[in-house]
């Protein structure tokens, strides 16, 4: 299946929403708790605004244009220019291998719309192993430095 990348706008908000709360995307989450519908607009809003804060979805191509997935860039270090990557895709899209190709052009798209980067991370759950097997694969590397958060392990990719 093929997919196209677009900016996240509001028509992707409840999407959004319904992906983040669904059991195994909390399961592997930083926050385990459901988000609440108003919770999530008010953060989705305000993220839509925020410069150090890029959104996108991918959409299927064939056979229907579906949302599939979320992938989120966010400045985490303004002095070295280092971004944290997010990637949620839709529970009734896993499986199909899509994670490699929402990564892949979701990054070439923030690469084309972010002025400076230096550094991607990627802080992945240390049993989530669909997500270890694609950061690895997308060319992120282990980082021994760690991570904030217990049970996760850190990834980084080098800008181009």
């Amino acid at each position: 299946m093929n997919i196209t990348i677009v900016n996240a706008d509001k028509s992707h908000s409840k999407y959004i929403w319904e992906w983040r709360n669904d059991p195994v995307t909390r399961s592997f989450s930083r926050n385990k708790e459901e988000v609440k519908w108003n919770e999530h607009k008010e953060w989705f809003k305000k993220s839509l605004k925020d410069p150090k804060k890029f959104l996108y979805v991918g959409i299927s191509i064939e056979p229907n244009k579906i949302p599939i997935g979320i992938i989120s860039f966010e400045l985490i270090n303004t002095k070295k220019n280092y971004y944290e990557v997010s990637i949620n895709i839709s529970p009734f899209m896993r499986g199909k291998g899509l994670g490699h190709s929402l990564l892949k052009y979701g990054t070439k798209s923030f690469n084309c719309e972010v002025k400076k980067c230096n550094r991607i991370y990627a802080e992945v759950k240390t049993d989530n192993i669909p997500s270890i097997n694609l950061f690895n694969s997308a060319g992120y590397r282990y980082t021994p430095n760690g991570t904030t958060h217990e049970k996760f392990i850190k990834y980084f990719l080098d800008c181009n």
